[in-house]
């Protein structure tokens, strides 16, 4: 009698079981050594916890979250600059409806802008003092209770910067 299942299928099964049993370790054990452009890292501003995607490489900052069909609740994705600057951002390509947050170099969250799927309409931050952005789900500040003078973890920033394998010492950072 031939065996129900190859024993490539049965190990097939067993490794993918083992994968997501690592997935869920919670202990402080586990290290993270390096962080692609594609993978999320924890970080706070104000009293929220949320997960983002580090946008670094030209490429990066201009793809932003292009073509994103969904993002969950508390994710996002944080464009770095070398220098602080005038912002602008706009919808091109993205379907999602956003916010944008623009912080100043010391991680203060100085203002935040709604943005509308596929609307071209450049918005542009009131200050030329900012050196990041932050794109969350349209709604998430208000809905959050983040408002302007909410500080970004500076810290935990840092680290994944570090994980992607930049200098700190070119995004001037306090």
């Amino acid at each position: 009698m031939k065996d129900r299942y190859p024993v490539s299928t049965l190990l097939i099964f067993f490794s993918l079981f083992v994968l997501l049993l690592g997935c869920n370790r919670q202990d402080s054990s586990y290290i993270i050594t390096s962080l692609g452009p594609d993978h999320y890292f924890d970080i706070a501003i104000g009293d929220k916890l949320i997960r983002l995607q580090l946008a670094i490489e030209a490429e990066e900052l201009s793809h932003g979250l292009m073509y994103r069909k969904n993002m969950s609740e508390n994710q996002g994705m944080i464009f770095l600059y070398t220098k602080p600057q005038k912002m602008s951002f706009w919808m091109r390509n993205t379907s999602l409806p956003l916010d944008v947050g623009f912080i100043s170099s010391d991680g203060v969250l100085q203002e935040f802008y709604p943005l509308y799927p596929y609307d071209e309409t450049t918005v542009v931050s009131q200050s030329d003092e900012l050196q990041y952005a932050l794109e969350l789900n349209q709604g998430w500040f208000q809905k959050n209770n983040v408002t302007r003078g909410a500080k970004l973890d500076l810290e935990m920033l840092k680290k994944a910067i570090q994980l992607r394998g930049y200098e700190l010492s070119k995004f001037n950072l306090p």
